[in-house]
């Protein structure tokens, strides 16, 4: 479903922008609104279905019961990301990437610092636990990247 996704971004700035040249502020609203909700759901789909079947996932790909933590760790990735990727694309839209670029070092600054972090302090309760604190690192840098851009857009 991430998959699928992918190209929602470049279509959203593609959009905002040809609206905002002609001065269509409501229509990129509406843009704006109608792909939250697109994402929101591919996004909140793809999280429940790696929260539900993490189990089924691990024995389908034969791979170690630890990977459990692993996949709980960065289950809702998708959905903050998803989220992530209709700001990025509607301030594009606009021309300035100065969100989007700041987003991106917020994200991975919070992905290295919380996922480095939870890995050492993880380690002594097992290596799978540590992975998923690792894991989740993923998680918290898309979520922190989110909410600045929300933050953002709300003082427009």
């Amino acid at each position: 479903m991430l998959g699928l996704a992918a190209g929602i971004p470049v279509a959203i700035s593609k959009m905002i922008s040809e609206r905002a040249a002609l001065s269509k502020y409501e229509d990129c609203r509406r843009i704006y609104r109608a792909s939250m909700l697109v994402m929101f759901f591919i996004g909140g789909i793809s999280s429940l279905l790696l929260i539900v079947f993490a189990k089924e996932l691990i024995n389908y790909f034969s791979w170690s019961k630890e990977a459990y933590y692993s996949i709980l760790g960065i289950s809702f990735a998708p959905l903050f990301t998803c989220l992530l990727s209709v700001y990025r694309g509607y301030f594009q839209g606009f021309q300035n990437m100065n969100p989007s670029g700041v987003s991106q070092l917020v994200e991975q600054i919070g992905r290295v610092v919380v996922g480095v972090g939870l890995t050492y302090l993880l380690l002594p309760y097992g290596i799978g636990v540590a992975a998923g604190g690792a894991a989740f690192g993923a998680t918290f840098g898309a979520f922190i990247a989110l909410i600045f851009l929300m933050i953002l857009y709300k003082n427009l």
